[in-house]
């Protein structure tokens, strides 16, 4: 059974006492949806949460129980519905601390990839955050669920490898390579910057010297996006054959990392490509991808849909 806005799979008598039915999603203009996996997912919770303020939006927080494929999905238990809904109402807490306006919800699937692809087109979602918390495997670096949300997201990706925020941020960088995304990890950027009152360190690397100027104009038009929002930043150009080797050594002294997927990556065996996979998996602090979503000209491919079941 697929929950859509035309029914609704779980009634009252269906839900345990003091379980809250789900809040339905009013849809405003702008939606943030958060993927929360669990009590560590805190940083998630507050930076979509900035995002959401700041653009106006509502926020909404998901969490998937994940069962086997043999499992019935009624087969989940009063119990973990019950824990996972405290997970969410902390979470729901502290993004209203930060005035954000939130949603929350929690669904049962077997597919939590295909759940959460499913939820941000039914709610209209304009960008999805999802936490990373190391390698999974040697053929997908973030891990299935999040490679193919990656891969077939109606919308935006955010993925915050989950190191905890640090009381103080006073330096942020963007590694700006030329492959796409950088306005947005500069945009991303700047709304950190302006909450922890940090400075913006622009970063171009590249690998052949015949690439220094297209970077560096892209950089200057980074930075007249920072002084249009007065964020205090600086400009930097390495061209290094040893390209990883120097984003690393800048980023060792900064508090968070920020870079845009890779334009053809999604034509890759990388979901972001493979410079960002590795600082990924090489970053030991806070490190943050973007992605914006790209509107295709070929006629659309049809996703499987996932069988879930909705219950708050």
């Amino acid at each position: 059974l697929l929950y859509t806005s035309k029914e609704k799979i779980v009634h009252a008598g269906d839900v345990p006492p003091h379980v809250e039915v789900s809040e339905k999603h009013e849809g405003s203009n702008y939606c943030v949806m958060a993927a929360v996996a669990g009590p560590q997912d805190t940083s998630i919770v507050e930076l979509a949460a900035l995002v959401s303020r700041v653009e106006g939006g509502d926020l909404h927080l998901l969490h998937v129980i994940e069962l086997p494929e043999t499992a019935s999905l009624d087969s989940v238990s009063y119990g973990r519905v019950s824990q996972e809904r405290k997970t969410l109402s902390k979470a729901k807490r502290l993004a209203g601390d930060m005035r954000a306006h939130v949603h929350t919800q929690i669904v049962v699937s077997h597919k939590p990839s295909e759940a959460i692809i499913e939820e941000a087109k039914e709610i209209g979602a304009s960008v999805i955050f999802m936490g990373w918390r190391g390698r999974h495997g040697p053929e997908m670096l973030m891990g299935s669920n999040i490679d193919k949300v990656v891969q077939n997201a109606p919308c935006d990706v955010v993925i915050y490898k989950s190191k905890a925020m640090p009381e103080e941020v006073n330096r942020i960088m963007v590694v700006v390579t030329g492959e796409g995304n950088e306005t947005y990890a500069t945009g991303m950027a700047i709304l950190l910057a302006k909450r922890y009152k940090a400075a913006i360190t622009l970063h171009g690397a590249c690998d052949r010297e015949c690439e220094r100027d297209r970077l560096g104009q892209i950089l200057d038009r980074l930075c007249q996006i920072c002084e249009t929002h007065s964020v205090a930043h600086e400009r930097k150009l390495d061209s290094s054959k040893n390209m990883d080797g120097a984003i690393l050594a800048t980023a060792s002294s900064h508090d968070i990392v920020i870079i845009g997927a890779a334009d053809e990556a999604r034509l890759m065996q990388f979901v972001f490509g493979s410079l960002q996979n590795r600082l990924a998996e090489r970053i030991e602090k806070p490190f943050i991808i973007v992605q914006k979503v790209k509107l295709s000209l070929s006629p659309a491919v049809e996703t499987p849909q996932s069988a879930s079941r909705t219950l708050l």
